[in-house]
């Protein structure tokens, strides 16, 4: 299975030019419809897209409707509760375990991925499906 990693350095100028877009889409029916930034770097092919931050799930989940796939967002929702970055990320589920089992997910929701085989992905990964939310805790 292959994939492509991009690096998100403003999600505020992606959600900006989005809205920007869209506006002058709205105000100028005449010209051709453009297309954010955002939707035109992705490829046209993708199946899943998962955008993981160390900030809140709020601010990636606002490009949503400009997203050409699936789209499932993973952040860091509640309170700190780790001495460093990588055991945050795992209390949160944004580390790169939780987001392959996102991924997987969202290609078996869309048919791209045999969903049968989400539960022994779980297990490899070494998630703990009765863990409680994070953002609960």
């Amino acid at each position: 299975m292959s994939s492509r990693v991009y690096s998100v350095t403003s999600w505020k100028c992606l959600i900006e030019d989005a809205r920007k877009t869209e506006r002058d889409n709205r105000l100028h029916p005449d010209r051709p419809a453009a297309t954010p930034y955002v939707r035109s770097t992705l490829a046209d092919d993708a199946h899943t897209v998962v955008a993981a931050s160390d900030y809140v799930t709020s601010v990636p989940l606002t490009l949503a409707k400009w997203m050409p796939a699936n789209y499932s967002v993973l952040g860091t929702d509640g309170f700190g509760r780790s001495e460093d970055r990588r055991r945050l990320r795992r209390f949160f589920e944004v580390d790169a375990e939780h987001i392959a089992l996102a991924a997987l997910y969202e290609l078996a929701k869309g048919g791209h991925y045999p969903a049968e085989k989400l539960t022994t992905a779980i297990r490899e990964l070494d998630i703990d499906p009765e863990k409680a939310p994070p953002w609960t805790v």
